[in-house]
């Protein structure tokens, strides 16, 4: 069926508004994982037959052990405006990267595109050096990561850094939700990968059905930003981390106190503090 529209007696100038671009915001192109076991820097592993760029949206779904050099997903500007999820990992899927993995998002006209991350149940994700991951320079938005497997890492930076040119207001960062899964840092946590990062970025880990974080060392910029910290959504959440930058009880208990460790409104129990292999761990109190 064919729609004609008639305009009768309209002028050029009434209906010129019909005339003018709109801005299009193209959706980053999908890489689907079709071969076996392998590299990810082999073309005919991938549908389309081309390696993975910094814009490209990943999914690998099956249970299959695809090794890496380094990874960067990225966005710069290209008028890809949206959320998107840059790295999907599923169906017992297990990605190994060597290098450094860094998911990265930053403010842009018209829009900021937000490149997310997704490790399902069965998973697992294993970094040799930095997991890089955040929004720079956006007011309101973060990258977001879904953990139900395991990520594994030497060093996670949290990325977040504001330009010397925005203006005071632009903040961003990330949301780490730890569903059911388990997030290791064998090295050292940065909450900030900037420490002139304005005081209201978010760096936030959120714990629940059994999520668990554990950190070597967790870096002493974690109160640089009262939206720094790790929230406990049920009571079945797990934090250990070790004992440099915070030595005592006390430094535990001032986090709970200042709310760099809190508890989520339908969480009635308080946490409570104990030590593991010479690790602080942190969890909700037993009935």
């Amino acid at each position: 069926m064919r729609l004609s529209l008639h305009f009768a007696g309209a002028s050029l100038a009434a209906l010129s508004f019909l005339l003018l671009p709109f801005p299009l915001h193209a959706a980053p192109p999908e890489h689907f994982w079709t071969g076996e076991n392998g590299k990810w820097e082999a073309a005919e592993n991938w549908d389309p037959a081309s390696v993975p760029d910094r814009l490209s949206m990943v999914i690998i779904d099956k249970p299959v052990e695809v090794d890496a050099g380094e990874v960067v997903f990225s966005h710069t500007g290209e008028g890809m405006g949206g959320k998107f999820t840059a790295l999907t990992l599923d169906g017992g899927a297990r990605l190994k990267v060597s290098g450094n993995l860094t998911i990265l998002s930053a403010a842009a006209s018209p829009n900021t595109a937000i490149r997310n991350a997704l490790i399902g149940k069965n998973c697992a994700l294993d970094v040799g050096g930095t997991l890089t991951t955040g929004v720079q320079n956006a007011s309101g938005v973060t990258s977001v990561w879904t953990i139900s497997g395991t990520v594994t890492t030497d060093y996670f930076a949290g990325a977040k850094t504001r330009s010397e040119t925005a203006e005071s207001r632009l903040a961003g960062g990330y949301v780490l939700n730890v569903d059911g899964g388990k997030l290791t840092v064998r090295k050292l946590f940065d909450w900030a990968d900037d420490r002139t990062t304005h005081p209201g970025s978010t760096g936030q880990i959120n714990l629940r059905v059994g999520g668990e974080v554990s950190v070597g060392v967790m870096d002493a910029d974690w109160t640089s930003s009262t939206e720094n910290y790790v929230n406990f959504v049920d009571e079945t959440g797990r934090l250990v981390f070790g004992k440099e930058n915070w030595p005592n009880r006390s430094d535990v208990e001032s986090l709970i106190q200042k709310g760099f460790l809190r508890l989520d409104r339908s969480v009635t129990r308080p946490l409570e503090i104990g030590e593991e292999n010479g690790n602080w761990v942190v969890k909700v109190k037993k009935p």
